[in-house]
């Protein structure tokens, strides 16, 4: 194998893994504890849980969108992701509607989202929108929320923080 890179690795890296693994907890214990309560004031929200990854993330948040919007069945959404972004929303029994991307961003466009909810279909068939933070650009979700008011999942697997 030709390594092209190699990742950067703090010293203390392997001692706070081996820390977790001889704790007996490797899926929830005192260091996810400590890292959900550091979350929660980093983004002063007493109401975060973390999971083991951005699809479960995903997963979680389109039930709880499907719980709170049971009759709706549509997720607007963009195909420049990850597939797992868009296998969520059909996972969770959505369809998706597909809206356009921002050429100078590369994130999905408020304009498109909003005339989705104008023509395409309509608003009251729309649960959310799913949006994409492309390559560490955040996309506009104040936009999205305030020319739609739909609620917004985010996926930020690129761009956390």
């Amino acid at each position: 194998m030709i390594p092209l890179f190699k990742v950067a690795m703090n010293p203390e890296a392997s001692k706070a893994v081996d820390k977790v693994l001889s704790s007996g907890f490797i899926g929830q214990g005192e260091v996810v504890e400590e890292f959900e309560r550091q979350l929660k004031q980093s983004f002063n929200n007493p109401y975060l849980v973390t999971v083991n990854s951005g699809t479960s993330a995903l997963h979680l948040a389109l039930r709880l969108i499907k719980d709170k919007h049971p009759e709706k069945k549509y997720i607007i959404s963009t195909p420049l992701t990850c597939t797992a972004t868009n296998w969520a929303i059909l996972a969770a029994g959505f369809e998706i509607i597909w809206a356009d991307i921002d050429p100078n961003t590369l994130n999905i466009c408020p304009e498109s989202v909003l005339k989705l909810t104008l023509e395409e279909k309509t608003y009251y068939e729309i649960a959310a929108v799913m949006v994409v933070h492309w390559g560490g650009a955040a996309a506009d979700v104040k936009k999205i929320k305030s020319l739609t008011g739909l609620d917004i999942i985010e996926d930020c697997a690129h761009a956390f923080g």
